[in-house]
């Protein structure tokens, strides 16, 4: 009984501690007020549109690498997009390509954020994705390159995830004494 009475107080403690932390969110210098989130909201269009990836690109990394990099088919399938309605692209990225090259990789996101604007599309970017690595991701490490080419209106099986590189960013687990 007594342990029970200690968690339901640790409990209450820990929700009033987060109750008073969500008061003091409201008075966070340079915060919206709720209603002038709510009428920004409600002046934004519904977003219509799709997960995108050039054509010539297999996965994410071959989407931004100095390499394979395609301006001209990205700006080309964003005004496609633009001609049937849609106002939203979501890309995913790599951090393989960041670490091979920051200072390039984030030109390449400029230049696709102004190939946006030109078509009117609003961009959803991923910065990673923490699926499964697989082995083909090893070569990118070593330095880029292309990868098999995409076959021509087929499904591309390329995506590479990012699933062993998180350990070693994180602290070192420790087992239970």
């Amino acid at each position: 009984m007594t342990r029970l009475l200690y968690r339901f107080s640790v409990s209450l403690f820990m929700l009033a501690l987060g109750a008073s932390y969500l008061d003091a969110a409201d008075i966070i210098p340079g915060r919206w007020p709720a209603e002038k989130v709510n009428r920004w909201y409600a002046n934004q269009p519904w977003p219509v549109g799709c997960n995108y990836i050039p054509s010539t690109a297999i996965n994410q990394i071959e989407t931004w690498q100095a390499e394979s990099f395609d301006p001209e088919t990205i700006d080309r399938e964003l005004g496609l997009a633009e001609s049937i309605g849609f106002n939203t692209v979501r890309m995913f990225s790599h951090d393989l390509v960041w670490e091979a090259d920051p200072e390039g990789f984030k030109d390449r996101v400029r230049k696709v954020l102004d190939l946006c604007e030109k078509h009117n599309i609003r961009l959803i970017f991923n910065p990673s994705h923490p699926a499964p690595r697989t082995d083909r991701s090893d070569q990118f490490r070593a330095g880029g390159g292309q990868d098999e080419h995409p076959i021509p209106l087929g499904q591309q099986g390329g995506f590479t995830g990012t699933g062993d590189l998180v350990p070693r960013y994180l602290p070192p687990r420790r087992d239970p004494v």
